[in-house]
């Protein structure tokens, strides 16, 4: 995995620890929720996506909320920079 300059804090209450994972639409970072004081997982965006790759990232959202499994918490959210 490439080195990424992590950022310290990202939509001004995650505090951002690792990286977890990347793919060709962005990275997805290990941080902490200040607010519900939790560690999550957090998907960004790479640059300025084209319209149908947000759009996959938004049908990806919606699944990912239909799913139900005890160890999985349903708190998604999405943010634009």
């Amino acid at each position: 995995m490439v080195a990424h300059v992590l950022p310290q804090k990202l939509a001004g209450r995650y505090d951002v620890k690792d990286v977890l994972g990347q793919g060709g639409m962005g990275l997805v970072y290990r941080a902490f929720d200040t607010v519900i004081r939790r560690d999550v997982a957090l998907k960004t965006l790479r640059d300025a996506p084209e319209s149908n790759s947000l759009q996959l990232f938004y049908k990806e959202s919606d699944v990912l909320a239909s799913m139900s499994h005890p160890k999985y918490r349903r708190d998604l959210r999405h943010w634009r920079v």
